[in-house]
């Protein structure tokens, strides 16, 4: 992202009246969030976030603060996958 690029998302951040919590290197769940990549049309701060597992999403920074956005996906997949081993292991269908 170039110096350019961050003045332009920080103007379109003050424009909103909205100051946004520098989330940089901060971990949630499995995503370490990398840098700010701009406003949704709600207002809310995107930020590129890196998954444990590789994987580069987008997150809103409401959802990363909350706890409403932990993974690119994997964990829910994991999640699946592990309930369905363990319905087999018991006998059921």
């Amino acid at each position: 992202m170039t110096k350019r690029d961050q003045r332009r998302i920080d103007q379109e951040a003050s424009d909103r009246k909205r100051r946004y919590h520098d989330l940089s290197g901060q971990v949630f769940g499995r995503l370490k969030v990398i840098h700010l990549v701009g406003v949704s049309p709600h207002g809310h701060t995107r930020w590129l976030c890196r998954c444990c597992c590789g994987t580069v999403v987008r997150a809103d920074g409401s959802h990363l603060r909350r706890g409403a956005s932990r993974s690119c996906g994997c964990l829910r997949r994991e999640r699946m996958r592990d309930i369905g081993r363990s319905a087999r292991s018991h006998g059921h269908c």
